[in-house]
């Protein structure tokens, strides 16, 4: 079977990142999320209510509150992934 040399390079790093936090799930997303506030992007919660119940709560005004840019991190942020 053919292998993508991205897709394995990919799955590489993300096997060293685990094992740099011992395999520890809830040390990942403690820093996964450390990751997220110190990108400074908005973080967006998805509210997972579906069909008219939830459009009858979504006005204009909830598009106009989000921001046109979001700032992107830089990349010395991302060099322990």
């Amino acid at each position: 079977m053919w292998q993508d040399p991205i897709v394995e390079e990919v799955r590489l790093e993300h096997e060293k990142y685990a094992a740099s936090l011992n395999f520890d799930l809830n040390a990942i997303v403690a820093d996964l999320q450390e990751q997220q506030i110190r990108s400074g992007r908005i973080v967006v919660e998805l509210d997972h209510t579906v069909g008219e119940e939830r459009s009858k709560d979504v006005s204009r005004a909830d598009f106009d509150a989000v921001p046109q840019r979001i700032p992107k991190a830089e990349p010395e942020e991302f060099d322990r992934l």
